[in-house]
């Protein structure tokens, strides 16, 4: 999913390049008709976003979840990164 310097980006499945694209323009609204409209439940969009347990315990002792990117039910266990993940300190 790498970006196109001569275009916008495009996927191999059109509904979830659809999505994607609305959400890079910043229209909300387009981005929820992509993802099926407002009464379709959040298990059933097209991506969803990706969570990895946080490395750090919370304040409270508990291990919390992080997110670290989004991910497609249509693409399986594969995931679209939305950032790079460091380790290690800065």
């Amino acid at each position: 999913m790498a970006r196109n310097p001569e275009g916008p980006q495009r996927l191999k499945d059109d509904a979830m390049d659809a999505v994607l694209a609305a959400a890079d323009a910043g229209c909300f609204a387009t981005y929820i008709e992509k993802q099926g409209g407002v009464l379709v439940p959040r298990k059933d969009y097209l991506i969803r976003t990706a969570y990895d347990l946080a490395d750090e315990l919370n304040d409270y002792g508990e291990q919390s979840v992080q997110i670290y990117g989004i991910w497609s039910p249509l693409i399986g266990e594969s995931s679209v990164c939305a950032r790079i993940r460091i380790t290690g300190s800065w």
